[in-house]
């Protein structure tokens, strides 16, 4: 069963949760993201691949904030956000993971789920907390370790975790503000096989309310976690279906897969 959410994200007949039109990213000459569109429904989960340097974190980082877009537009549940900031972003809704962790190595697994519950800039005030506050959201902390595996590993430091432990964790401090969309970059770079299965059913676990959008080099886990699957190469959209269809697609084995052939089949 998926793990239990309160988002109040969209529902059937309110409009996609996230829309990208005509978005473009020039860096100088080169041209990044050349007018991607597309949208994600509320509660769906997509897959966005494409071989390296096909614009895939270029386009997370436009979606996210991070970046602002040379033209084009983004649109957060029918609100046009594209000036709105990462912050700002985040107070919508929207968190995000990022190949590079973003976790405190110093803290323990308790005190970075205690900084997702408070949100963004919360570990400039944390000693600033009162403890009857850290009273109250000790519980949702200590239930989101549970949620993602981590209830074993609450109080251990988040520099002495592994890492699939630790991308588990980025994942859990991601779920702690409820968010309505989160962006997952690359969350099973580098893991184990062991890893990978153990983040494959985390991913699998999140709540249905929650809508998803994520870049994966692991053909297996996004083609078992994705309801649809969008290609790009080269800063452009080149595909986007099912995960059958997108295995099954020359214009997608061309790009990406290869001349391999090899079967992804979806379980």
């Amino acid at each position: 069963m998926p793990l239990n959410a309160s988002g109040d994200g969209g529902g059937p007949g309110l409009g996609p949760d996230l829309s990208v039109e005509n978005l473009v990213m020039r860096f100088g000459g080169i041209m990044a993201v050349d007018k991607v569109s597309f949208s994600v429904d509320p509660g769906e989960r997509v897959a966005l691949l494409g071989p390296n340097g096909a614009g895939k974190t270029t386009l997370f980082n436009m979606i996210t904030g991070d970046l602002r877009p040379t033209s084009g537009r983004i649109r957060m549940f029918g609100e046009d956000v594209t000036r709105l900031d990462s912050s700002g972003r985040v107070r919508k809704g929207m968190r995000r993971t990022y190949q590079t962790s973003s976790l405190f190595d110093e803290m323990s697994v308790a005190q970075n789920l205690y900084l997702g519950v408070l949100g963004p800039g919360a570990a400039h005030h944390y000693d600033m907390v009162s403890s009857a506050y850290r009273g109250e959201i000790w519980p949702q902390a200590v239930k989101v370790a549970r949620e993602v595996g981590l209830s074993r590993r609450f109080f251990a430091q988040a520099s002495d975790l592994s890492h699939g432990e630790r991308r588990q964790l980025e994942i859990g401090v991601s779920l702690c503000l409820k968010p309505r969309i989160i962006l997952l970059d690359e969350p099973a770079a580098g893991l184990s096989p062991e890893e990978r299965t153990t983040l494959t059913h985390l991913l699998e676990q999140l709540p249905s309310s929650i809508t998803i959008l994520i870049i994966e080099h692991d053909m297996d886990i996004a083609l078992r976690v994705a309801q649809r699957v969008i290609v790009m190469s080269d800063g452009h959209v080149v595909a986007e279906g099912t995960p059958s269809s997108i295995v099954a697609n020359e214009v997608v084995q061309a790009v990406y897969l290869g001349q391999s052939r090899r079967k992804h089949e979806p379980c």
